[in-house]
């Protein structure tokens, strides 16, 4: 297994839980000729690209099999790290009083995971960590007056959950003499992707594009789901196009000449005329 490129001293409660992780997969080395095993999901964002602290492991393994040898049930060295795990054909998910370490098969039909190489200034890769943008600067009323005070306004965007986080990176930034003032906060949302809303989504996708995979991702902007989420309401946002690959359709949002083809618009109807149907 190699690790290059990840900083395996970032400190947080993942670093709790790696011991056992390695143990887990030492063991499972024993059992495999060539064993191979990679970290995914959050664990490799935080320690590739420091987005955030992990709360967890992921670990992907690229057959079914290899659960077998790490699943409680099967295995004492497995048992000796948790007895309190859940299992599934694609995943095993230890529960530890640090967190959890989730065993999953990365690859080939069982897969519960794709791969996704997301740049990070981009719409969807720009919520893999939290960010902060100056977009108004403010000083002086006069040319040739020194001023006694100045201004910046910085859009800042955090993901859920690491909002502290946020401000505490914002606060050691700051030199001496100068102060944060919020203007406006509000709810960073997270929600399973799961249950029934989201199986009519699934299935509505699939009935238009046989070839199509659901992801969730998390929005970047506001949204009205702010609001209903006080209310107990959860939401997804779910605004379905077929667009032609060689389309930049996200670095167009806003811009002057902000389009999407009448064949993904076609298809968008189609999609939530089904949606709504089956519901």
């Amino acid at each position: 297994m190699a690790v290059a490129g990840l900083d395996l001293y970032r400190p947080g409660v993942w670093s709790q839980l790696f011991p056992s992780a390695l143990k887990l997969m030492a063991h499972l080395e024993t059992k495999i000729q060539h064993a191979h095993w990679t970290f995914g999901g959050g664990t490799v964002l935080m320690l590739r690209i420091g987005h955030r602290q992990s709360q967890d492991i992921d670990l992907f393994v690229p057959d079914p099999q290899y659960l077998g040898h790490v699943n409680p049930r099967l295995s004492d060295e497995a048992e000796q790290v948790s007895t309190d795990y859940s299992e599934n054909a694609d995943f095993i998910k230890f529960f530890l009083p640090a967190g959890e370490i989730d065993i999953v098969v990365g690859k080939g039909p069982s897969a519960s995971s794709i791969r996704l190489t997301l740049p990070r200034f981009t719409l969807i890769g720009a919520t893999t960590r939290n960010t902060a943008n100056p977009t108004m600067l403010s000083s002086g009323y006069k040319a040739n007056v020194i001023p006694q005070t100045a201004t910046a306004t910085i859009d800042g965007r955090f993901l859920p959950g690491y909002e502290e986080e946020f401000m505490s990176t914002l606060r050691s930034l700051l030199n001496e003499g100068v102060r944060i003032e919020t203007i406006a906060t509000d709810a960073a949302l997270e929600f399973p992707f799961e249950g029934k809303l989201v199986d009519a989504m699934c299935a509505a996708i699939i009935s238009e594009d046989p070839e199509g995979i659901p992801v969730p991702y998390c929005m970047s902007g506001g949204t009205d789901n702010k609001a209903l989420a006080v209310l107990g309401i959860t939401g997804f946002g779910f605004a379905p196009l077929k667009l032609p690959p060689e389309l930049d359709f996200m670095a167009l949002f806003h811009g002057i000449n902000e389009r999407v083809p009448v064949s993904s618009l076609k298809f968008g109807v189609r999609v939530l005329d089904k949606f709504l149907q089956n519901c």
